[in-house]
């Protein structure tokens, strides 16, 4: 008898059925976490030699016991298994093993391949090896799809949002509105994010970039217009460069709200603010750490209610270490008098002119 025929022998004699709910879900090794399996997909047939497997595709999520439920957040896994054999709860109790052995919580990898599963002579269901072919074709063609399905998916619930979020607001109150979207601006303030949205040149030939984010104070959404690069100077307590930043801020309460443009400047509408930074944002922001992201954010938020809209407003400063300081800690005479340039200008000029056309120290 050969090893396919112990293997659907094994099989015929052990048929445990699955969950209700269609996912297998087991506690990890430590007893620390749970991990569940679902949706298994068979995605291709290997062939190795005389022997036929089928390449497994399945979700998988593993979280720690106590923690909230994350319904949209899942990975993928992939396994082998001896062709014309069904998945079942033995089979996924060793998926669902071996994942929990090679794969820390909350490590993100679109798909895991684990290897092929056997029926072993002495051990029973084991991990007997890994096909490097099988390798690369999960990293060539398998991740690539899963990575580009992924983005398309949150870009769709991004496109429909606001479609959806009408549609939910003609059913509800007023009091569950006020709900709804207390709800989303919490999940903001769990989960803030600062990015990148446009870089232009004006007339005048000043670059100006646009960015949004989190508002820190509030869970709306943070609109950083006509962000421009000042200069530079040497902070007088460390003597290290600072860069003064101005820009036009304001606060949404959804990410396509439209930013509206003041007749009178010819500008965003907002607050115009100064604030000063270490280095250059386009080159700190792709390497700060969540937690100086977050420092940023709570610097800029303070834009957004200033005491005195109509005139220019210094904010604060970020040092090199992610510290925010929201006073004059870093003026030197030079920042100091071109703040003053820039109040001044802003002050007789906004009705006709760009308040940063007369840049630099």
């Amino acid at each position: 008898m050969n090893i396919l025929d112990r293997i659907l022998n094994f099989f015929k004699r052990n048929k445990p059925k699955m969950l209700n709910s269609g996912k297998f879900e087991m506690q990890s090794i430590d007893r620390s976490s749970v991990i569940q399996i679902w949706d298994c997909n068979k995605i291709k047939t290997v062939k190795n030699f005389d022997k036929l497997t089928q390449l497994i595709l399945a979700k998988i999520k593993k979280q720690n016991i106590g923690d909230v439920d994350l319904i949209n957040y899942n990975d993928f896994v992939a396994f082998e298994i001896p062709e014309g054999i069904q998945i079942s709860p033995q089979i996924l109790q060793k998926v669902a093993e071996e994942y929990d052995r090679k794969i820390e919580l909350n490590s993100k990898e679109y798909c895991t391949y684990l290897g092929s599963i056997d029926l072993t002579p002495d051990k029973g269901l084991q991990f007997t090896s890994k096909d490097e072919g099988v390798q690369s074709y999960i990293d060539r063609k398998v991740k690539p799809k899963l990575a580009k399905e992924t983005n398309d998916i949150a870009e769709r619930k991004e496109t429909k949002s606001s479609a959806q979020k009408v549609d939910f607001m003609k059913q509800i109150d007023v009091r569950d509105t006020i709900n709804y979207i207390s709800k989303i601006k919490q999940e903001r303030l769990s989960n803030p994010f600062f990015k990148f949205q446009n870089k232009y040149v004006t007339k005048n030939g000043t670059e100006c970039s646009e960015y949004k984010g989190v508002n820190m104070q509030n869970g709306e959404i943070l609109n950083i217009n006509s962000l421009t690069k000042i200069g530079k100077a040497l902070a007088k307590d460390t003597g290290l460069s600072t860069y003064l930043y101005t820009a036009i801020v304001s606060s949404a309460q959804d990410t396509n709200d439209v930013n509206v443009i003041d007749t009178r400047t010819n500008q965003y509408a907002g607050n115009y603010v100064c604030f000063e930074l270490p280095n250059d944002i386009e080159r700190i922001l792709p390497y700060m750490q969540k937690e100086h992201v977050i420092n940023l954010l709570n610097l800029l938020s303070r834009g957004a209610n200033v005491v005195n809209p109509n005139e220019l407003t210094y904010i604060g400063s970020m040092d090199a270490y992610g510290n925010v300081y929201n006073n004059t800690r870093s003026y030197t005479e030079d920042v100091q008098n071109k703040i003053e340039q820039l109040k001044e200008s802003w002050k007789n000029n906004r009705n006709y002119n760009d308040p940063n056309a007369n840049r630099g120290y």
